[in-house]
């Protein structure tokens, strides 16, 4: 069993949800925390805490640091309860599971900005981390525009590439796909709608908050990164020499870093390793 620190936004695109259903719905894995990044005012916090309600379940929750963007954040019509207590004290609960563990599994799947802090705060502890990164890009599909989790917060970003701990990126080459992808009209989003249950109920509000919000779509690319740890079959990595300028922008580089980043995908089990997990 891996024990695992997600570091997500929660609340915004539905996929980090779908992220953490699957962390909580897989044995081989143990949820020790999880710390909001991109925070809106404790609101995610206060989703998450929601949906752990719902689904039966708790699991430490600690807000991290608030970038100062409010344009993902979007379900704030589904929190009812503001006197939720909302601990903001991230990097002391990072670095208590992180030394009580072996080894803690570090999974970021948003902007890196409580990453960075601990990786500032806390560099004796590398030894005992693994971090998994879904962000960046090698083929950007708009030129000089970072990937999004990237460019949410380029400094903190800059100081996790350029740190030595142990770190590997699913980049959007390989998640930004129709073959991960859910709309209203797809088959799974017609199978968890049909359960009419208060859990599934949940999960389909957040997802058209989102929708109605900023698209009509939304791509697992959280849940192909967690799914890495589950099943290491799935995504392949290559170490590659790579920079990252003052943008966000990652280049193939001869005089770069060695960085370890996802090259392929295996879409088809991965779907079925998510349904099973998300349905189960």
């Amino acid at each position: 069993m891996k024990n695992i620190i997600l570091d997500t936004d929660l609340g915004g695109d539905p996929d980090d949800l779908f992220a953490l259903i699957m962390t909580m719905n897989s044995p081989e894995l143990q949820l020790d925390l999880i710390v909001t990044n991109d925070e809106h005012k404790g609101d995610r916090v206060r989703f998450t805490k929601k949906f752990f309600q719902i689904f039966g379940k708790e699991v430490p929750i600690v807000a991290g640091i608030d970038v100062g963007k409010t344009t993902c954040f979007v379900v704030g019509d589904m929190i009812k309860d503001y006197d939720t207590d909302v601990q903001t004290n991230f990097i002391e609960q990072i670095k208590e599971v992180v030394e009580k563990n072996d080894l803690t599994y570090y999974v970021c799947i948003g902007p890196q900005s409580n990453l960075a802090k601990f990786i500032e705060t806390h560099p004796e502890l590398e030894y005992k981390v693994k971090v998994l990164i879904m962000g960046g890009a090698i083929n950007y599909r708009h030129e000089d525009l970072a990937e999004h989790n990237i460019r949410y917060d380029v400094e903190s970003a800059i100081i996790v590439f350029n740190s030595n701990w142990n770190k590997r990126y699913v980049i959007s080459d390989i998640t930004f796909t129709e073959k991960i992808k859910i709309t209203q009209d797809t088959d799974f989003y017609k199978k968890l709608d049909a359960l009419n249950n208060p859990f599934s109920d949940f999960i389909i509000e957040s997802m058209h908050c989102f929708f109605k919000a900023l698209f009509p779509a939304t791509m697992m690319h959280d849940p192909l990164t967690l799914s890495y740890l589950i099943n290491d079959n799935l995504i392949k990595f290559e170490t590659k020499k790579l920079s990252m300028d003052e943008k966000g922008i990652i280049r193939l580089d001869e005089n770069g870093q060695d960085i370890v980043v996802s090259t392929f995908a295996d879409y088809e089990p991965f779907w079925k390793l998510f349904e099973e997990r998300i349905f189960q």
